[in-house]
C-alpha cells in the first residue's frame, strides 16, 4: 500500500490525508473520499468538523477543505 498524490480519480472509500497544522492540533487529518466530484471536477471528501463551526460529518470539496481547515492535501491511501 502507498500514498497517491493525485488530486483526481480518488476512489470512493479511500482515506485522504492532510498535513499537521496548529488548526488540527498538529495531528494531521484524515477524510474519506466519496468517489464523487463537484461541478468543477474537484473531489468531494467526507470529513468531521474538527476545530470549526461545523458539527458532525460534512461533504466538502477538497480545495474548500484545505482552505477552511488551513491544511494541505498529502494524498490518498491505495489499498488492494
Amino acid at each position: 500500500d502507498q500514498i497517491n498524490t493525485s488530486r483526481t480519480d480518488i476512489p470512493a472509500g479511500a482515506p485522504v490525508f492532510f498535513t499537521a497544522t496548529e488548526a488540527n492540533g498538529n495531528s494531521g487529518h484524515i477524510g474519506i473520499a466519496s468517489g464523487q466530484v463537484n461541478d468543477d471536477g474537484v473531489p468531494l471528501i467526507y470529513t468531521t468538523g474538527y476545530g470549526t463551526t461545523r458539527d458532525g460529518i460534512s461533504l466538502l470539496p477538497l480545495d474548500e477543505l484545505e482552505e477552511e481547515y488551513a491544511t494541505d492535501y498529502l494524498g490518498y491511501g491505495e489499498t488492494d
